[in-house]
């Protein structure tokens, strides 16, 4: 645009020039005022310049960013990368980021999980280490030439996601008869965002009659779940619980199991009562057999 209006403007003050050259006598006033036209044009073409230069300025230069959108668990790192035509003065253009919503740059704060640096040419990077979801929001590169803003970037979102696991699985009410009473309680470690889903499974089978509670451990920030398995049947030894929770910071389901261990009872039990009893009945045929035996050597002795 700036280019099409300085031939045009060109051309006006060649023609102007032409027609002073080729134009009849006129009166001292007409002539004086043709040739303040000619000598006042160039002035007033870069002014013109300089105008749609200034109007224009922060737009010259495309910047793109990217990823546009990245998530990651707390505590991992992350990069966003700012790419921008290489032949933009690349000696003298400086690149820095802003927090949006954020007045001052990320390069003037005090912090140690920030690295800037250059990937390659005509391309930054912006590494943001040991992520918190504190640290959730957009963030813009822009570039800067001579102490001028001349471009920025669309932005680059994070989003920081705090997993549920591990996992603990509990007994409740431990002195009660394991027998007739199992009452299992899973705790989740503290989680964001609030959407979870946790399910329980006794020896690889479903139970859908469980309890959950998630609450709110602080406000607006991270949340812990609690759910509760009170099993209604009788329970064996060797029997497996499990506790499943889903979440979207998980690639896969995180897991806890617990095994139910009774006191030997039943058959096995009666079997080692059996034992024992053998065992005593033993050593009583032996000690009666010592005594008979050491008084016919007495009685022989005799």
């Amino acid at each position: 645009m700036v280019q099409n209006f300085a031939v045009e403007f060109q051309y006006e003050v060649e023609a102007d020039a032409v027609n002073l050259m080729e134009m009849k006598p006129a009166t001292a006033s007409d002539q004086s005022h043709q040739v303040m036209k000619i000598m006042l044009s160039p002035l007033l073409f870069l002014c013109v310049l300089v105008i749609i230069s200034t109007v224009f300025g922060d737009t010259s230069v495309k910047i793109t960013q990217f990823p546009e959108c990245l998530t990651a668990n707390r505590r991992t790192n992350i990069t966003f990368y700012c790419g921008y035509p290489f032949s933009v003065h690349s000696s003298r253009i400086q690149v820095y980021w802003r927090k949006q919503g954020e007045t001052t740059y990320l390069h003037t704060q005090e912090d140690s999980r920030k690295r800037f640096g250059v990937k390659s040419k005509g391309n930054r990077f912006f590494q943001f280490l040991d992520v918190n979801i504190q640290d959730a929001a957009v963030y813009h590169c822009e570039l800067v030439l001579e102490g001028k803003k001349v471009g920025k970037g669309n932005g680059s979102r994070l989003i920081v996601y705090v997993p549920p696991t591990p996992l603990a699985i509990s007994r409740m009410d431990p002195e009660r008869n394991l027998s007739v009473f199992l009452t299992l309680v899973c705790e989740t470690a503290e989680f964001f965002p609030e959407n979870l889903n946790l399910t329980w499974y006794k020896n690889g089978i479903e139970i859908t009659t469980v309890n959950t509670i998630t609450e709110q451990r602080n406000p607006g920030q991270l949340f812990k779940a609690h759910s509760y398995l009170e099993e209604t049947q009788p329970v064996q030894s060797g029997d497996v619980y499990t506790c499943l929770v889903s979440h979207v910071s998980l690639q896969n389901p995180g897991i806890a199991n617990y095994t139910v261990l009774l006191p030997h009872t039943g058959v096995d039990g009666k079997l080692y009562e059996f034992a024992i009893c053998r065992f005593a009945l033993c050593i009583c045929v032996i000690l009666l057999l010592v005594i008979v035996t050491v008084d016919h050597f007495r009685i022989t002795s005799l």
